[in-house]
Protein backbone atom coordinates (compact mmCIF):
# COMPACT_ATOMS: atom_id res chain seq x y z
CA UNK A 1 0.00 0.00 0.00
CA UNK A 2 1.15 3.50 -0.95
CA UNK A 3 0.79 6.70 1.12
CA UNK A 4 -2.23 8.68 -1.10
CA UNK A 5 -4.83 5.59 -0.24
CA UNK A 6 -3.47 6.05 3.34
CA UNK A 7 -3.47 9.56 3.41
CA UNK A 8 -7.35 9.50 2.04
CA UNK A 9 -8.21 6.72 4.40
CA UNK A 10 -7.60 8.62 7.12
CA UNK A 11 -8.88 11.80 5.84
CA UNK A 12 -12.03 9.92 5.32
CA UNK A 13 -12.45 9.16 8.87
CA UNK A 14 -10.85 12.83 10.36
CA UNK A 15 -13.51 14.36 8.48
CA UNK A 16 -16.12 11.58 9.37
CA UNK A 17 -15.40 12.76 13.41
CA UNK A 18 -15.11 16.58 13.05
CA UNK A 19 -18.18 18.28 10.91
CA UNK A 20 -16.03 21.45 10.91
CA UNK A 21 -12.58 22.14 9.87
CA UNK A 22 -9.66 21.68 7.07
CA UNK A 23 -7.61 18.88 6.30
CA UNK A 24 -4.60 19.13 4.29
CA UNK A 25 -2.13 17.11 2.39
CA UNK A 26 1.61 17.72 2.49
CA UNK A 27 1.19 20.36 4.64
CA UNK A 28 4.63 22.70 4.64
CA UNK A 29 5.98 23.00 8.22
CA UNK A 30 7.93 26.25 6.92
CA UNK A 31 8.52 28.34 3.76
CA UNK A 32 8.58 26.19 0.73
CA UNK A 33 8.63 22.96 2.58
CA UNK A 34 11.97 23.43 3.53
CA UNK A 35 11.04 22.24 7.30
CA UNK A 36 9.59 19.08 5.84
CA UNK A 37 5.86 18.58 5.44
CA UNK A 38 3.05 16.66 7.67
CA UNK A 39 1.51 13.80 5.29
CA UNK A 40 -2.07 14.95 6.99
CA UNK A 41 -2.84 17.91 8.90
CA UNK A 42 -6.45 18.58 10.79
CA UNK A 43 -6.96 21.97 11.31
CA UNK A 44 -9.72 22.52 13.50
CA UNK A 45 -10.86 25.56 15.94
CA UNK A 46 -9.02 24.15 19.31
CA UNK A 47 -6.44 22.35 17.40
CA UNK A 48 -4.15 21.67 14.94
CA UNK A 49 -2.86 18.22 14.98
CA UNK A 50 0.05 16.29 12.07
CA UNK A 51 -0.21 12.92 10.83
CA UNK A 52 2.84 11.22 9.62
CA UNK A 53 2.37 7.97 8.23
CA UNK A 54 4.36 4.95 7.21
CA UNK A 55 3.72 2.13 5.06
CA UNK A 56 5.07 -1.40 5.13
CA UNK A 57 7.64 -0.28 2.62
CA UNK A 58 8.67 2.61 4.11
CA UNK A 59 11.53 2.94 6.39
CA UNK A 60 11.76 4.33 9.73
CA UNK A 61 15.20 5.76 9.45
CA UNK A 62 13.54 9.55 9.30
CA UNK A 63 11.00 9.11 11.59
CA UNK A 64 13.36 10.36 14.91
CA UNK A 65 13.85 13.86 12.59
CA UNK A 66 10.52 14.13 11.88
CA UNK A 67 8.79 13.81 14.83
CA UNK A 68 11.39 16.61 15.96
CA UNK A 69 9.64 18.84 13.97
CA UNK A 70 5.97 17.74 14.35
CA UNK A 71 6.73 18.24 17.96
CA UNK A 72 7.69 22.07 17.33
CA UNK A 73 4.88 22.77 15.40
CA UNK A 74 1.61 20.88 16.01
CA UNK A 75 -0.62 20.82 19.54
CA UNK A 76 -1.07 17.18 18.92
CA UNK A 77 0.80 14.53 16.96
CA UNK A 78 0.50 10.91 15.26
CA UNK A 79 2.03 8.53 14.12
CA UNK A 80 -0.16 6.40 11.64
CA UNK A 81 1.76 2.96 11.16
CA UNK A 82 1.77 -0.63 9.43
CA UNK A 83 1.52 -3.35 11.71
CA UNK A 84 5.38 -4.05 11.14
CA UNK A 85 6.51 -0.83 12.04
CA UNK A 86 4.34 -0.63 15.64
CA UNK A 87 6.82 -1.91 18.10
CA UNK A 88 9.41 0.60 16.95
CA UNK A 89 7.64 3.58 16.70
CA UNK A 90 6.43 3.14 20.03
CA UNK A 91 10.00 3.63 21.12
CA UNK A 92 10.66 6.19 18.70
CA UNK A 93 8.24 8.77 19.24
CA UNK A 94 8.19 10.88 22.09
CA UNK A 95 5.28 9.15 25.18
CA UNK A 96 2.31 11.80 24.28
CA UNK A 97 2.89 11.44 20.42
CA UNK A 98 -0.90 9.35 19.53
CA UNK A 99 -0.33 5.87 17.46
CA UNK A 100 -2.60 4.27 14.95
CA UNK A 101 -2.31 0.93 13.21
CA UNK A 102 -3.38 0.65 9.40
CA UNK A 103 -5.83 -2.26 8.49
CA UNK A 104 -9.16 -2.42 6.59
CA UNK A 105 -10.03 0.04 9.76
CA UNK A 106 -7.59 2.30 11.74
CA UNK A 107 -6.99 1.21 14.84
CA UNK A 108 -6.00 3.54 17.79
CA UNK A 109 -3.14 2.05 20.08
CA UNK A 110 -1.58 5.08 21.95
CA UNK A 111 -4.50 8.80 22.32
CA UNK A 112 -2.37 11.62 21.47
CA UNK A 113 -1.67 14.20 24.17
CA UNK A 114 -1.04 17.80 24.15
CA UNK A 115 2.61 19.09 23.13
CA UNK A 116 4.53 19.67 26.78
CA UNK A 117 6.40 22.78 24.53
CA UNK A 118 6.33 24.11 21.00
CA UNK A 119 8.55 26.68 18.86
CA UNK A 120 7.39 29.73 18.53
CA UNK A 121 9.94 30.66 15.85
CA UNK A 122 8.71 27.15 13.78
CA UNK A 123 5.10 27.88 14.19
CA UNK A 124 5.35 31.89 12.81
CA UNK A 125 6.90 30.11 9.67
CA UNK A 126 4.20 28.57 9.19
CA UNK A 127 2.42 31.53 7.73
CA UNK A 128 2.41 33.54 4.50
CA UNK A 129 3.33 37.49 4.44
CA UNK A 130 0.25 38.43 3.55
CA UNK A 131 -1.12 36.86 6.77
CA UNK A 132 1.22 38.35 8.91
CA UNK A 133 1.08 42.17 7.27
CA UNK A 134 -2.95 40.84 7.69
CA UNK A 135 -2.31 40.10 11.94
CA UNK A 136 -0.51 43.14 12.19
CA UNK A 137 -3.22 44.90 10.86
CA UNK A 138 -5.46 43.10 12.74
CA UNK A 139 -3.68 43.95 16.07
CA UNK A 140 -3.82 47.44 15.10
CA UNK A 141 -0.10 47.75 14.18
CA UNK A 142 1.14 49.37 10.80
CA UNK A 143 3.22 47.05 9.04
CA UNK A 144 5.82 47.81 5.83
CA UNK A 145 4.70 45.00 3.79
CA UNK A 146 8.38 45.75 2.00
CA UNK A 147 9.84 44.41 5.36
CA UNK A 148 11.85 41.39 5.62
CA UNK A 149 10.09 38.15 7.27
CA UNK A 150 12.24 38.53 10.19
CA UNK A 151 11.19 42.12 10.95
CA UNK A 152 7.54 41.36 10.66
CA UNK A 153 8.02 38.52 12.86
CA UNK A 154 9.40 40.48 15.34
CA UNK A 155 7.24 43.48 14.92
CA UNK A 156 4.19 40.51 15.87
CA UNK A 157 5.51 38.07 18.77
CA UNK A 158 5.07 40.48 20.86
CA UNK A 159 1.40 41.13 20.32
CA UNK A 160 1.12 37.76 20.86
CA UNK A 161 2.85 37.55 24.07
CA UNK A 162 6.40 35.82 23.53
CA UNK A 163 9.80 36.88 22.10
CA UNK A 164 10.78 35.97 18.48
CA UNK A 165 14.16 34.63 18.37
CA UNK A 166 15.66 34.26 15.28
CA UNK A 167 18.40 31.71 16.19
CA UNK A 168 16.12 29.50 18.63
CA UNK A 169 13.98 26.28 18.00
CA UNK A 170 12.16 25.20 21.27
CA UNK A 171 10.74 27.59 23.60
CA UNK A 172 8.98 27.16 26.92
CA UNK A 173 7.18 30.16 26.65
CA UNK A 174 3.10 30.32 26.61
CA UNK A 175 2.42 30.08 22.87
CA UNK A 176 -1.25 29.86 23.39
CA UNK A 177 -2.29 33.10 21.66
CA UNK A 178 0.25 32.23 18.95
CA UNK A 179 -1.36 29.01 18.40
CA UNK A 180 -4.81 30.11 18.37
CA UNK A 181 -4.06 33.02 16.22
CA UNK A 182 -2.17 30.20 13.68
CA UNK A 183 -5.24 27.80 13.53
CA UNK A 184 -7.55 31.04 12.84
CA UNK A 185 -5.39 31.76 10.18
CA UNK A 186 -5.47 28.51 8.48
CA UNK A 187 -8.61 27.62 8.65
CA UNK A 188 -9.23 30.77 6.11
CA UNK A 189 -6.20 30.18 3.71
CA UNK A 190 -6.96 30.50 0.51
CA UNK A 191 -7.00 27.51 -1.50
CA UNK A 192 -5.13 28.51 -4.60
CA UNK A 193 -1.72 28.23 -3.36
CA UNK A 194 -1.79 24.77 -1.60
CA UNK A 195 -1.44 23.45 -5.50
CA UNK A 196 2.38 23.78 -4.94
CA UNK A 197 2.74 23.44 -0.73
CA UNK A 198 -0.69 21.00 -0.59
CA UNK A 199 -3.89 19.19 -1.83
CA UNK A 200 -7.05 20.23 0.63
CA UNK A 201 -9.23 17.47 1.08
CA UNK A 202 -11.92 18.86 3.37
CA UNK A 203 -12.60 22.07 4.28
CA UNK A 204 -15.21 24.26 6.05
CA UNK A 205 -18.01 26.13 3.33
CA UNK A 206 -17.13 29.53 2.17
CA UNK A 207 -19.21 30.73 5.26
CA UNK A 208 -18.49 28.59 8.40
CA UNK A 209 -14.92 30.29 8.40
CA UNK A 210 -16.44 33.44 9.68
CA UNK A 211 -18.13 31.50 12.55
CA UNK A 212 -14.08 30.94 14.02
CA UNK A 213 -14.22 33.72 16.32
CA UNK A 214 -11.09 36.49 16.39
CA UNK A 215 -9.26 34.21 19.00
CA UNK A 216 -7.63 37.52 21.00
CA UNK A 217 -9.82 40.64 20.71
CA UNK A 218 -13.44 39.61 20.97
CA UNK A 219 -14.52 43.40 20.67
CA UNK A 220 -12.24 43.51 17.33
CA UNK A 221 -13.67 43.33 14.22
CA UNK A 222 -12.62 39.94 12.13
CA UNK A 223 -11.24 40.72 8.94
CA UNK A 224 -12.81 40.02 5.67
CA UNK A 225 -12.01 36.71 4.70
CA UNK A 226 -9.59 37.61 1.44
CA UNK A 227 -8.48 40.43 3.03
CA UNK A 228 -4.37 40.47 2.20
Amino acid sequence: MTVEPVRIQLATALVAAQCRGRVIFEFSLGPYGGYGRADVADIQINTLDGYEIKTKTDSLKRLLRQAEAYSRVFDRCYAVVAPNHLKNTLTAVPDWWGVWVLGPQLELVRPGQVAPCGSGRLLMHILWKTEILMLLRQLGEKPDRNSTMSKLYQQLSPALNFKYRPRRMDTTEDLHDLRAVVRWVLLRRQNKPDVKLGQTVARWPEESAVLAPWPLRPEAAVPPRHAA
